[in-house]
């Protein structure tokens, strides 16, 4: 058991991969939310959250018909056309009352990942893989040990590497996504990364780098990702058993 409620972003249009829901996309041939779903089960997860949108019934169909030894809820973003990424976030905290631990579902990562987030206690913790990123990374900057600015704008020479995608928001910095994000959806701003909410956080919350190592997770965001995605998957999962996961179910 946990006091985190994992949450599972997979409501975007997947439009670089033809639209097809990322969450199911198959690396050596087991779905990405399936290798997702096992890490946390092995953790000790009981509940997730997963956010939806695009071919919603899709992957609602999918989930129904696996076993699996975690608590899958479906939270469904009836703005996914009209709002980037940041408004997955806020239905995700409107539908769980518990700090959350958020993984995009795009990524496919070493389950022993989920340890070290699992264990951060700063209110806003973000993996990061520490080095000289590339120019559309998603980057952070640090000062002192804490994340001062989140953004692919950030010049890579100024970069203390790239966030993977997996974050813990607990306590205050939860709070503060909300307010902030409710805002910024008052004020019109529709094409907002979630990552940009975290980047506003910064001025407020002490927002620590997780580290993680260098080739421990591939992000899947056009076709061209799925051979570093299939290598990592290679190194990562060989030799490791089926899981209940990954069994079909009716």
């Amino acid at each position: 058991m946990s006091d985190l409620v994992p949450v599972v972003l997979a409501a975007g249009t997947a439009s670089r991969l033809g639209g097809r829901p990322k969450c199911l996309l198959r690396v050596n041939g087991t779905r990405v939310l399936d290798r997702c779903v096992d890490a946390l089960t092995e953790e000790g997860f009981d509940r997730l959250l997963l956010v939806t949108g695009h071919r919603s019934d899709d992957v609602v169909r999918y989930v129904s018909h696996r076993r699996y030894d975690i608590r899958i809820e479906i939270v469904y973003n009836p703005l996914f056309r009209e709002l980037n990424n940041f408004h997955s976030v806020t239905v995700a905290l409107e539908a769980a009352d518990e700090d959350v631990l958020i993984f995009n579902c795009d990524i496919i990562f070493a389950p022993d990942l989920v340890r070290p987030a699992k264990a951060e206690t700063a209110s806003l913790g973000l993996l990061v893989e520490p080095g000289r990123p590339d120019a559309e990374a998603m980057k952070v900057a640090v000062s002192g040990g804490s994340i001062t600015r989140l953004g692919k704008d950030i010049t890579p020479d100024l970069a203390l590497g790239e966030f993977i995608g997996i974050s813990t928001l607990r306590g205050a910095a939860r709070a503060r996504y909300l307010t902030l994000a409710r805002q910024a959806l008052a004020d019109g701003e529709t094409t907002l990364y979630y990552e940009d909410i975290y980047s506003r956080m910064c001025d407020e919350l002490d927002v620590r780098p997780i580290l993680v190592a260098p080739g421990s997770w591939a992000e899947i965001d056009a076709p061209a990702d799925l051979p570093a995605a299939r290598a990592v998957a290679a190194r990562m999962f060989a030799g490791r058993p089926p899981a209940v996961a990954y069994r079909a179910g009716s």
